[in-house]
């Protein structure tokens, strides 16, 4: 006689869970134990996803997908609805029990958008001791003086491809440059980290 496990009722995406953004991250805890796959995974293997959704309420959010013991987590954000979706990002730069993170810019209030979530590996040849993890869906806050200048910062760039630690104006242009000390070619976006040369930021493009 054979055991059948019952799927989570986020396994479809048409059983998606529904998160509401807060002020703040407020976890909900979540399982992939016992999914299937519904589409093709944008990295790794996604032979047990299961799905959110969040309705924007404001054009800016943040998205956190915390791994439990070796839970390595992907997650994939979608506009569109579950017969029509189109992938706005795909996250996956932890390694197990890390945290994923992102910031979604230019969302549309009122919206809804769908958040996929699996774990990494084939969990058939490795699947792993804990299957939990934590998400939470919050309000993206752009503080001047932190790390990343978000969407409504600028960088004062005085000395070429640098940020000093405030907000100002922004002079230089999306492009690639030539880091001024060490001769390393980077890519500036648009964005910039504090006291780091633009073009050249934790993150090489």
């Amino acid at each position: 006689v054979g055991f059948v496990f019952a799927q989570p009722a986020n396994n479809p995406c048409s059983g998606a869970i529904s998160l509401t953004p807060g002020a703040t991250c407020s976890y909900t805890l979540g399982t992939t134990q016992n999914a299937t796959q519904s589409i093709n995974g944008c990295t790794g293997n996604a032979d047990d996803d299961v799905w959110y959704t969040f309705t924007a309420t404001q054009v800016n959010h943040s998205i956190d997908v915390d791994g439990n013991g070796d839970f390595d987590a992907v997650f994939e954000v979608f506009s569109g609805t579950c017969a029509s979706l189109t992938s706005l990002e795909c996250v996956d730069l932890g390694l197990d029990g890390e945290l994923e993170t992102t910031d979604l810019f230019g969302l549309t209030v009122g919206v809804t958008y769908y958040i996929r979530v699996y774990e990494y590996f084939n969990n058939t040849a490795w699947p792993p001791s804990d299957w939990t993890f934590n998400i939470c869906v919050y309000n993206y806050v752009d503080v001047c003086g932190d790390l990343v200048c978000g969407p409504t910062e600028s960088c004062n760039s005085v000395d070429p491809g640098y940020c000093p630690d405030d907000c100002g104006t922004c002079s230089e242009t999306p492009g690639t440059y030539l880091h001024p000390t060490s001769g390393l070619q980077g890519t500036y976006l648009g964005s910039c980290m504090v006291n780091i040369d633009c073009d050249i930021t934790s993150v090489y493009y």
